[in-house]
């Protein structure tokens, strides 16, 4: 499953899937009743990889050399 939102800004065109955002480029073909569009990156799904958020791992504190 894909899970498409589309935003659009004047002439600009947006695809985000939750982990990335696309933009649509170029209309290749825009013959009714099928349109075809260029994007500038692959769509990621976000069950394969996860929301876009970053986790920051906590560092340990330092442990006292023995003696």
């Amino acid at each position: 499953e894909l899970n498409v939102t589309a935003a659009a800004s004047g002439n600009q065109f947006n695809l985000s899937t939750g982990v990335n955002t696309v933009t649509v480029t170029n209309a290749l073909n825009i013959t009714s009743p099928l349109a075809v569009y260029t994007i500038d990156a692959v769509l990621l799904p976000l069950d394969l990889f996860g929301n876009k958020t970053k986790t920051t791992a906590v560092a340990s504190p330092p442990t006292s050399p023995p003696g």
